[in-house]
């Protein structure tokens, strides 16, 4: 769960097949997490959804280093400064 004022930002539209990942990276930067053990939502898969198109075209791929760029570098460059116990 998250509050929604920190998720005004909307999706980035960089992204064009794990925008939801994104999001719940942005989400977990904004710093209080709550978890609930019990599904909220649920989708279905059907073999002409738009999942399936950019996994044909490697949009995922694409999207998965941009994310790994986007993120890890901020986080390894923060840990790196952190000066330990």
């Amino acid at each position: 769960m998250f509050r929604k004022a920190d998720a005004v930002r909307g999706f980035n539209k960089d992204y064009r097949q794990i925008v939801d990942l994104e999001m719940w990276y942005h989400l977990l930067e904004q710093g209080k997490l709550a978890y609930l053990n019990e599904p909220l939502c649920a989708f279905r898969c059907h073999p002409d959804q738009q999942t399936e198109h950019n996994s044909r075209s490697n949009a995922t791929l694409d999207d998965t280093t941009l994310l790994l760029n986007e993120y890890l570098k901020k986080h390894i460059c923060i840990s790196a400064a952190w000066p330990g116990p």
